[in-house]
């Protein structure tokens, strides 16, 4: 019998959530900061689309679409495909927002490629547990790598070739210039997604279901960031479990998913710097996930599915709530990304016919581009780049 994506998904829910009820405490809430009372300005975005680019004469900044293409990664310039000699076991990738260096997932650890030398090094980083890790990200102007690594592993007493790995993770800032590291979190079970706010002074992750706030204005002194206290700013104790964190460019709000196990239906939740939290979408009949934020932090796509609709693209306007769908195109994990300039969105979508394709929806116009890839795998990111890419 196949197995769908969302049983997929309501089977991990299911098997996380009983990790936290088995593991997890509860502390007492701290006073949250202060930090601005001022409404957020949510101007709609530019209806001015891009002058068109000449394949044979590329101007510079542009943006391009990193993507993982059978065992490799590839990119998307404008319409043109090409391979990189970047090589990756599961998808898991991470592009600088320049485009210049990515780090992959690979058997001896956390691999750094930098693409203009080709250069090829090690990321500083603790042991590599089996090259074993869930998430990281990028700060803003490069240097520093923020991810999380499980606390142990061990093998299974059934299968000595098998690695378990626990719970608990705890989570790592490396910087890249120094080749150092250091671990900036308790280690909690569920410590995960780190993401650093648009102005690097902030790095949020989720932990026990969780969101949490840390100052990371002691990157010059790293050392001193082990010691600064992380802010709770949900509190919240759920039946089901937060994912896809992800900071609104205008750096002082969070979105996520929450899914909710007894529903079995999932919205998408933000939460800005006084705790205060919001269902944007709250509906009764369909589930949301796999979002992105427009640029301007005015909109946000996202997958929706439901006993009303189909697996559908949908695009809503925070400023005046509006939604607008593209019917029939459904979304795998991580395979919604907003383009830096704010006029397309990139979909991995499986369509009837059961074809991967890449699909670039341009809101303005309401328009689509497709490309049916059958080896696609996990978009990675959006990245601009300066000069040309050569490989």
């Amino acid at each position: 019998m196949k197995i769908t994506l969302k049983q997929k998904k309501l089977l991990f829910g299911l098997l996380f959530v009983l990790a936290i009820n088995l593991l997890a405490g509860c502390g007492e809430r701290r006073n949250l900061p202060e930090i601005s009372t001022t409404p957020i300005d949510r101007a709609p975005i530019s209806e001015m689309l891009p002058a068109p680019i000449s394949t044979e004469n590329k101007t510079y900044p542009r943006d391009i679409l990193f993507f993982q293409l059978g065992s490799t990664l590839a990119y998307l310039d404008d319409t043109e495909i090409t391979h990189l000699n970047v090589y990756t076991l599961t998808g898991d990738a991470y592009v600088s927002s320049d485009g210049t260096r990515i780090i992959t997932r690979q058997q001896e650890g956390l691999i750094l490629h930098k693409i203009i030398t080709n250069d090829i090094t090690r990321v500083p980083q603790p042991q590599a547990w089996g090259g074993y890790w869930w998430d990281g990200d990028w700060y803003p102007e490069g240097r520093y790598f923020a991810f999380n690594l499980p606390v142990e592993e061990r093998k299974d007493p059934e299968d000595p070739n098998r690695i378990i790995f626990s719970d608990f993770s705890t989570i790592y800032i490396a910087d890249i210039d120094t080749n150092s590291y250091i671990q900036i979190s308790s280690g909690k079970i569920g410590e995960r997604q780190p993401r650093w706010s648009p102005d690097g002074q902030y790095l949020a992750y989720i932990s026990d279901n969780n969101v949490y706030l840390k100052s990371t204005t002691c990157l010059s002194d790293l050392p001193i960031c082990e010691n600064i206290e992380a802010i709770n700013l949900t509190h919240m104790k759920i039946n089901g479990y937060i994912s896809n964190l992800a900071w609104s460019p205008i750096g002082y709000e969070l979105g996520y998913e929450q899914y909710d196990l007894k529903t079995e239906k999932s919205d998408i939740f933000t939460v800005d710097f006084n705790g205060n939290t919001q269902n944007i979408t709250n509906t009764p009949d369909t589930s949301e996930d796999y979002f992105d934020w427009s640029p301007d932090g005015n909109r946000i796509a996202y997958q929706r599915y439901g006993v009303l609709s189909n697996d559908d693209l949908c695009i809503l306007t925070l400023s005046d709530h509006s939604i607008e769908c593209l019917s029939n195109v459904s979304a795998g994990t991580k395979s919604i990304l907003w383009s830096p300039d704010g006029t397309k969105v990139a979909v991995e979508n499986y369509t009837v016919d059961q074809v991967w394709e890449l699909v670039i929806y341009y809101p303005i116009d309401k328009t689509t581009q497709r490309y049916h890839l059958a080896d696609l795998g996990f978009l990675i990111s959006w990245a601009t780049i300066t000069e040309p890419i050569n490989n």
